[in-house]
């Protein structure tokens, strides 16, 4: 196992912790939130003046809603697997999945700050420096994996 791979293997057993206990807390009604989910969201919005996770459009929250339904199970899935030393090509094919869906979201959630009109420049810096890495990390993941199973590919025979 590559030190990318334990890297990969606590990353998402770390953000298993953050989809948990802060961004699926954004889809669940406050009378069935876990203890801890309301207090992260208000210390979120508080502290970044998060207009996105503040306003919800629905774009965000399907976005939230498939971070749940995927990306956690997935976190699990991936961390056991990078962090037991067992993963397979089909481990990296689905870290491939998680990577491009991650990237191509929070890519989203980077272009509205950034378009976002009335934001002052320490605002729009600070919420795109909480953006960012969720989007280099995921970005990164998909081409390290793609480049994997590349040459994975390579090694088939073909007709």
């Amino acid at each position: 196992m590559s030190t990318r791979d334990t890297f990969y293997g606590w990353y998402f057993a770390i953000h298993f912790v953050i989809t948990l206990m802060v961004d699926g807390g954004f889809a669940i009604p406050a009378a069935y939130k876990l203890p801890g989910q309301q207090f992260m969201e208000d210390f979120h919005v508080a502290s970044n003046k998060d207009f996105i996770v503040l306003e919800k459009p629905a774009w965000f929250m399907s976005f939230i809603w498939i971070e749940i339904l995927f990306q956690l199970p997935f976190f699990v899935y991936g961390a056991y697997k990078l962090l037991t030393k067992t993963a397979t090509p089909t481990t990296y094919l689905w870290m491939l999945v998680y990577g491009v869906n991650a990237s191509l979201t929070t890519l989203a959630c980077l272009a509205e700050v950034w378009a976002r009109a009335g934001l002052t420049d320490a605002l729009r810096y600070n919420l795109l420096a909480v953006y960012a890495p969720f989007f280099f990390i995921s970005g990164y993941i998909v081409i390290d994996v793609f480049q994997r199973l590349q040459g994975e590919l390579r090694k088939v025979k073909t007709d």
